[in-house]
């Protein structure tokens, strides 16, 4: 009985071991037709595409509603002020004052010729 039971127990795995081998015959069966089908367009691959770090948002989008307040603006104005001048951008009034001296001494250098 122990043989028998033994030769039984055998004989279902080999079954199980024959129906997972024509199981997987017929997935790649399955796969082979799909990789010849020809009714599908190929997949175009894309060009590398390059980042570019994104600029950063104007103050007046990112602050949002303090916008609106007066003294916040005032604020903003003189650091802008304060920025500029880091730079050398010159305000108005600084460039008007320039402009002035540059017209005063051009009428000096004229006088002194005649």
């Amino acid at each position: 009985n122990d043989d028998n039971d033994i030769i039984s127990q055998a004989k279902g795995l080999i079954t199980n071991d024959n129906n997972i081998i024509e199981n997987n015959n017929n997935a790649n069966t399955e796969i082979n037709n799909l990789e010849l089908s020809s009714d599908r367009d190929p997949v175009q691959e894309l060009p590398p595409l390059r980042y570019e770090k994104p600029i950063e948002l104007p103050n007046m989008i990112v602050e949002g509603n303090k916008a609106n307040d007066v003294v916040h603006s005032l604020d903003s104005m003189l650091a802008d002020e304060l920025e500029a001048k880091k730079r050398g951008i010159m305000s108005v009034e600084e460039f008007e004052k320039v402009k002035r001296q540059m017209a005063q001494r051009q009428m000096e250098r004229d006088q002194k010729l005649r």
